[in-house]
């Protein structure tokens, strides 16, 4: 038993990609392991989506609150013209949002995260992370490659060489 079970532990640990440090996001083909109480973010036709999700308290490990930050300038500037300065300055091309899903379709949200022009499919994965699924969103998308603690530390700061492409492709309509 325990030979099968280390077997297992072994298979499933080659299953995920994982980045150096274990830390996240990981990439699956249009699977992304995500990490909560951090930002993550997604490129789509130049413009930048900071997508910050956490377990709901409320519910465990079955549902999630998200936030998420949508760029519609092109640029990766959250705070114009700096973070200090966004009191007095306000982004006019950032548009945001909230809301809460749950896995499971008789659930509220049905696992789907609704964020800008976006809708991602959520599962939960545990108490560190989730899972977003691609598949189905009709746009080329682009993960980038690190994960922030806070929206300043990557307004202006990213670079152009970690976006990794996520959906190759828009996904073709019948």
């Amino acid at each position: 038993m325990a030979r099968f079970s280390l077997c297992l532990l072994a298979v499933c640990c080659l299953a995920v990609p994982a980045r150096e440090g274990g830390g996240f996001p990981t990439v699956d083909k249009t699977t992304v392991g995500a990490g909560y109480h951090r930002f993550l973010l997604l490129r789509c036709d130049g413009n930048v989506l900071a997508l910050f999700i956490m377990p709901n308290p409320r519910h465990g490990l079955d549902g999630i609150v998200y936030h998420w930050f949508w760029l519609t300038d092109g640029t990766d500037r959250f705070y114009v013209p700096s973070p200090a300065q966004a009191d007095r300055s306000p982004n006019p091309k950032l548009l945001t949002g909230a809301g809460e899903t749950h896995e499971g379709q008789s659930r509220p949200g049905n696992g789907d995260i609704k964020a800008g022009p976006f809708t991602i499919e959520w599962s939960k994965g545990g108490l560190k992370n989730g899972w977003l699924y691609f598949a189905s969103v009709p746009h080329k998308i682009e993960l980038y490659t690190d994960q922030f603690d806070r929206l300043e530390d990557c307004s202006g700061n990213l670079d152009p060489k970690r976006w990794r492409p996520i959906r190759d492709k828009p996904q073709q309509r019948p």
